[in-house]
């Protein structure tokens, strides 16, 4: 029988007679190690979460300072996105037609008066990025 075929999975297998080719196994990690192990790795996306759940906290209790405050870390996130969309957006109107264009506009307007922190947070960090650094990434 060839060596390289896979093993019977009805048969019971043997021990491995040289115990150096076993793959060294890691210690069992503990989750709060693992998290702090992860937020020092990436400490940007780690106060990114922060801010994002306390504004979504802070929604509950003040609708306007939470929506800034996620609009800041969505613009933060999503500003170079945003930009290449605003720089090509005559061309998206084109290429739809008027009901998708009406609808998204009317989708958009009723998103601007049901959370406009996140409009405004979002657009002060976009136009910030734009003004201090428009080709360094934040």
């Amino acid at each position: 029988m060839p060596e390289n075929t896979p093993p019977d999975p009805n048969s019971k297998s043997e021990p491995n007679p040289n115990p150096s080719q076993e793959a060294p196994s890691s210690p069992p990690q503990d989750k709060p190690e693992g998290f702090f192990n992860f937020a020092k790795k990436n400490s940007r996306d780690t106060v990114a979460y922060i801010l994002l759940l306390l504004g979504i906290i802070w929604i509950f209790f003040n609708t306007f300072y939470g929506d800034i405050l996620v609009g800041i870390v969505s613009g933060l996130y999503f500003a170079d996105e945003i930009i290449a969309f605003l720089k090509t957006i005559k061309d998206e109107i084109d290429s739809h037609g008027n009901a998708r264009n009406l609808i998204l506009a009317g989708t958009l307007l009723a998103f601007f008066i049901s959370a406009p922190g996140i409009f405004l947070g979002g657009a002060l960090i976009i136009g910030l990025k734009q003004a201090l650094a428009p080709s360094v990434k934040l």
